[in-house]
């Protein structure tokens, strides 16, 4: 497989990973979690409504969705063992 052909591949199934963990902290109602991540009220409940399908759809774009920030470690927490 050509070198562009696995990374747009790689992209796709980065893309699926990104929308489908924002599909579910929508869903679960993870407020804290998507206040992090700056979604819109709005795109979680598109986000909620949306088929596997057309998450893969959109997954299959040449861009990569996830924005990657630098984070401080001082900001993160470990979950709790009722987390786990």
């Amino acid at each position: 497989m050509p070198r562009s052909a696995e990374l747009l591949r790689d992209i796709h199934e980065t893309n699926l990973m990104y929308l489908l963990l924002l599909q579910r902290l929508a869903r679960t109602g993870n407020l804290q979690a998507l206040a992090g991540l700056q979604i819109s009220v709005k795109a979680c409940q598109w986000l909620v409504g949306l088929k596997h399908e057309d998450l893969t759809r959109l997954a299959k774009c040449s861009v990569l969705l996830a924005q990657l920030n630098p984070v401080s470690y001082t900001h993160l927490t470990l979950p709790t063992n009722r987390e786990v």
